[in-house]
């Protein structure tokens, strides 16, 4: 895994030389500590550098940026092709290449000779993202993987086009003009994350997911920005209708596409959280390997968050080599100091923080890590899925204004009781999750009940952060009605049964997979140069999801069937059946207790008053209500902080 970066001048400007470049590459040295490498056009009008970290071909012969064996393209490349040696067999079948390394940045290259830069890319399986010069058509083509595990930003500062793998990179190129984007500001507050194709900053966007952009060398402007597809290699009586036959292929499926992702020269190890996720590619792993593998989890004091008893149990089973990391109170202070640094633009779910805390802990130990993500938005797996279609299912039956006097009386039940029952539930249950986060259920169930006009209304709603009606943000959008979020709701969401359920995980694959989750992921994991790689992406997988009916995703009410009917196969079932738990952590406990002062400290509202973003009476009511344990306004209260801690750090 790698950091790409470059810029491209419309003439050539003394001011712009290979130091500007050797600056905003060091920016990204954490995603790549092995290497570095520049490269530049003879009239200093094209940039391109690298910082590699070393993964397949571990020698110089990998060195970026890479030119063809023709020399027309030079590329930078962050990240892998995972089948990159069954494509360079395709290549010689009918033209032997003198391979100089064994490294898939040369297969990419050499397959876009072959090819083309089209027909190339749907034959990737993996994760990348990569800027790639066409000397001979005069082309800049940035290319993004089907679904953005793989970062990259792009824009102009003044008649500069600016390109990196993080915004941090833009941010040092000298005179760019750090202008805040005011609607991603209220996409932010509203969801916790920036969705594609908006960044921040004006003038700077993400690439989708996805994606070709071609920029023309010669007028220097974008001329297409398009959509890829991917060519899958399907095997016929996939989906017959005998299940034990749909699971025996699954599993070969699965299986197929773990032993392809641990493609590596270095050593590769996995995140166990004990979830059925990340279980199951684990005890795929343990079972393809020779030796034990390393894996990894953290772990809570807090037993409403603590998934150590099926952890720890799951690894035993299997034979892994496990380590974990005791995620505390104090840690969580010191590790926040640093969100601004992992996070180069507001990002605020708080998962980030134990996700932070557990690739440092593992790349202290592997290169290369393997992650469950993917499962809950191919295969069910979110808990709001069967939630709505329960309550869409019920709330037929009941005019608007009843729905809206239940959820403003479950509104009114003051937290601090709601707390105090969970704490109860969990003690006296013990392993039993059911009652996790009770508070946050009902709290969504309140929202959905106030906005059940349409389903749209409602699965919008549950995707919204609840906060108060008057506006945090001092310049702020008609969210209700028009962003990119609600349109994408608005023409995928159909109305019943099966559709219903398949239209919300279609639209959590294109929003919140790419922008929350993957984005998640790899921040935390390359600050520590640490590569995640995601076998539920495979697209074996993904296609194999898409042609499965729903039933054997979603059955009687419970989520990921067919992978925890997979997973039976190798764990004890007493580890298999049980309630969904996020990987978070009692962020709404601890600003109240330990962390309450804290908070407090850094939340000047003197400073917030003259940067002249946000309201400060509106968040002192949110912070007078949460410490008084009136209501739960944790996460809305976490972004504030974020979104401060970002701005002292970037717009000093």
């Amino acid at each position: 895994m790698c950091g790409i970066t470059g810029f491209i001048s419309k003439k050539s400007n003394s001011n712009l030389d290979l130091n500007i470049l050797i600056n905003i590459v060091n920016k990204l040295s954490h995603r790549g500590p092995d290497d570095r490498g520049y490269w530049k056009n003879s009239i200093n009008t094209q940039f391109l550098g690298h910082t590699r970290l070393s993964i397949l071909d571990l020698s110089s012969n990998g060195h970026q940026p890479m030119a063809s064996s023709t020399n027309r393209y030079i590329i930078s490349y962050n990240g892998e092709i995972y089948n990159h040696k069954s494509i360079r067999n395709e290549i010689d079948l009918n033209q032997k290449v003198n391979w100089k390394s064994d490294s898939d940045t040369e297969t990419i290259l050499e397959s876009i000779e072959k090819f083309g830069i089209n027909k190339s890319i749907e034959k990737f399986h993996g994760m990348f993202a990569f800027s790639l010069i066409d000397k001979k058509k005069n082309i800049l083509y940035l290319v993004r993987d089907k679904y953005g595990e793989k970062p990259l930003y792009y824009g102009f500062s003044g008649d500069t086009f600016l390109f990196s793998s993080e915004l941090k990179s833009i941010v040092a190129f000298p005179g760019f003009e750090k202008k805040i984007n005011k609607e991603s500001l209220n996409y932010f507050f509203n969801f916790s994350y920036i969705p594609e194709p908006l960044s921040i900053y004006e003038n700077i966007n993400k690439l989708e997911a996805g994606s070709i952009l071609e920029f023309n060398l010669t007028n220097h402007k974008i001329s297409k920005n398009q959509k890829f597809n991917t060519i899958l290699n399907k095997q016929d009586n996939f989906f017959l209708n005998d299940k034990n036959k749909i699971l025996e292929n699954f599993d070969y499926t699965l299986n197929k596409a773990v032993k392809e992702t641990m493609i590596s020269d270095v050593e590769v190890g996995s995140f166990l959280s004990g979830g059925i996720d990340s279980s199951l590619i684990t005890a795929i792993m343990q079972n393809q390997s020779e030796k034990k593998i390393k894996t990894f989890s953290a772990i809570f004091d807090d037993k409403r968050y603590n998934e150590e008893f099926y952890s720890r149990n799951i690894s035993k089973h299997l034979g892994t080599d496990h380590h974990e990391i005791l995620v505390k109170y104090d840690e969580v202070i010191d590790k926040i100091k640093h969100i601004p640094e992992i996070y180069d633009e507001p990002f605020a779910d708080s998962s980030q923080i134990p996700t932070s805390l557990i690739s440092e802990f593992a790349s202290k130990n592997v290169k290369v890590i393997l992650s469950g993500d993917g499962a809950d938005e191919f295969f069910g797996g979110y808990n709001r899925y069967i939630a709505l279609k329960k309550v869409n299912n019920y709330s037929n039956y009941l005019p608007l204004n009843i729905k809206k006097t239940i959820g403003n009386l479950i509104n009114i039940i003051p937290y601090k009781y709601l707390t105090k029952l969970e704490l109860f539930l969990t003690n006296v249950l013990r392993n039993n999750r059911s009652f996790n986060q009770i508070d946050e259920k009902l709290k969504k169930l309140a929202i959905v009940l106030e906005n059940g006009n349409t389903s749209q209304d409602m699965f919008y709603s549950i995707l919204q952060i609840p906060q108060k009606k008057n506006s945090l943000v001092r310049e702020t959008f008609n969210f209700n009605s028009n962003n990119l979020i609600r349109d994408k709701i608005n023409s995928n969401l159909l109305k019943f049964d099966h559709f219903l359920l398949e239209s919300m995980m279609k639209i959590d694959q294109e929003t919140y997979l790419t922008g929350d989750i993957l984005h998640k992921v790899d921040r935390a994991s390359m600050f520590y140069s640490l590569e995640t790689r995601v076998p539920f992406l495979n697209p074996n997988v993904i296609d194999f999801s898409k042609n499965l009916n729903i039933n054997l995703k979603i059955k009687k009410n419970t989520g990921k069937w067919i992978l925890k009917e997979t997973l039976k196969n190798y764990i004890p079932e007493k580890y298999v059946d049980r309630p969904k738990m996020g990987f978070s952590i009692p962020l709404d406990e601890w600003m109240k207790g330990p962390l309450k002062n804290w908070v407090s400290n850094s939340l000047n509202m003197k400073k917030i008053k003259n940067d002249g973003y946000l309201d400060e009476k509106v968040i002192n009511e949110y912070m007078h209500e949460h410490f008084e344990g009136k209501k739960n306004w944790g996460q809305i209260l976490w972004n504030v902080v974020v979104f401060q801690n970002w701005l002292d750090k970037y717009h000093q």
